[in-house]
């Protein structure tokens, strides 16, 4: 029967407030329940976190990486399922400046940018074979 080696990895500043936490199963970045690597700035406010599942970004309930500025204000966010880049529901990928502006979105299904749907709800699309129906936003 195989071990499996779970870790928790924390860093502390030199007041004593974590700054850096990830999680691990056999080396690899893993965790189920949260976000497998979070860093916060010396203030303590998050700036970073992201959801891993055996290596590979992923969450299915929202997205697997987000960041933000050490204002706490949100710059990107990217959702992944199995380590590609995908969201039926909305762009996949969204990035905003320091006024909080959405500057930057994309469409992803399936790991490959995809056109941003328009009037198409319902609308089944095939790619690489697989069905995906499209969902309005």
């Amino acid at each position: 029967m195989k071990t499996i080696k779970h870790e928790v990895f924390q860093e502390w500043n030199s007041e004593g407030q974590l700054v850096y936490e990830s999680w691990y199963i056999d080396g690899k970045f893993h965790r189920e329940d949260g976000p497998a690597i979070r860093q916060w700035n010396d203030d303590g406010q998050l700036v970073y976190e992201s959801w891993f599942v055996d290596d590979k970004r992923h969450r299915l309930d929202g997205p697997a990486f987000r960041q933000w500025n050490n204002d706490g204000q949100l710059v990107h966010e990217s959702w992944f399922v199995d380590g590609k880049r995908h969201r039926l529901d909305g762009p996949a990928f969204r990035r905003w400046n320091s006024k909080g502006q959405l500057v930057r979105e994309e469409w992803w299904v399936d790991g490959k940018k995809v056109d941003k749907p328009s009037g198409c709800d319902g609308k089944l699309v095939t790619i690489d074979g697989k069905q995906y129906r499209l969902e309005p936003v």
